[in-house]
């Protein structure tokens, strides 16, 4: 039969399983299957300063509503899987951000800060 498809893993999988991967790695397959999909269809890139390292990058509600929407649906309509459809269902509603703009905004108001100058720092 079949194995997980998971690097080292020797667990059995059922036929019906389509993911190729077992139970206890199906959740992190399916978290950067799902990560993946929304990053690229979202630009790959903070809107704010360029940002490319996925490391440094979230998913933010340009309306500052996603409070409303873990609210009406319950802390699972943040997951990764229902964010895509959210967005898919919803364009505009979300962006990406780097850590320090997502920061920014938040100090803001809510809304978008762009410094007038942008300073380099030395690394030490």
């Amino acid at each position: 039969g079949a194995i997980c498809n998971h690097k080292g893993c020797k667990t059995p999988i059922t036929k019906q399983n389509k993911s190729g991967y077992c139970e206890k790695h199906l959740k992190k397959y399916s978290y950067q299957k799902h990560k993946t999909i929304l990053y690229k269809e979202l630009g790959n890139k903070c809107v704010c300063c360029g940002e490319r390292d996925l490391m440094f990058l979230s998913v933010d509600h340009v309306n500052n509503d996603g409070w409303k929407i873990r609210k009406e649906k319950g802390r699972g309509a943040a997951s990764l899987f229902h964010l895509v459809r959210y967005h898919r269902e919803n364009p505009g509603s979300l962006q990406l951000l780097c850590m320090n703009c997502n920061s920014a905004k938040h100090r803001n108001g809510g809304k978008l800060y762009r410094p007038n100058k942008f300073t380099r720092r030395k690394l030490l």
